[in-house]
């Protein structure tokens, strides 16, 4: 069984005794601070800017009704159904990206 190395969450996680429990199990916690938290314990944040990536590709599934409510009976299915959007949303053109158009230039 492989041991968990570190536990990305976000700072409704943020207390003393979840990062004491943590330690205890010698689990690494990034977790930011919460902003009324005295003593500040830090994170990484390299760390934490993936996991918001993670959040965002979970958020462009659940868009697909089929995804966010499980529809699938069998595991198999659902991977399937998973994997079918994942592609056809890395394959889309991205949704963040300016599209303008480029401009023209005048002949003389």
């Amino acid at each position: 069984m492989r041991q968990v190395a570190e536990i990305l969450g976000d700072k409704a996680y943020d207390r003393d005794a979840v990062r004491r429990w943590l330690a205890s199990l010698n689990i690494t916690a990034t977790i930011p601070d919460r902003s009324h938290r005295k003593e500040p314990v830090g994170f990484d944040a390299g760390s934490y800017r993936r996991r918001h990536l993670v959040e965002n590709a979970f958020s462009d599934l659940k868009q697909f009704q089929g995804i966010a409510c499980r529809y699938a009976e069998l595991a198999a299915s659902y991977a399937g159904m998973v994997s079918l959007i994942a592609w056809f949303l890395r394959t889309k053109p991205n949704q963040h990206q300016a599209t303008a158009e480029p401009k023209a230039t005048a002949v003389a």
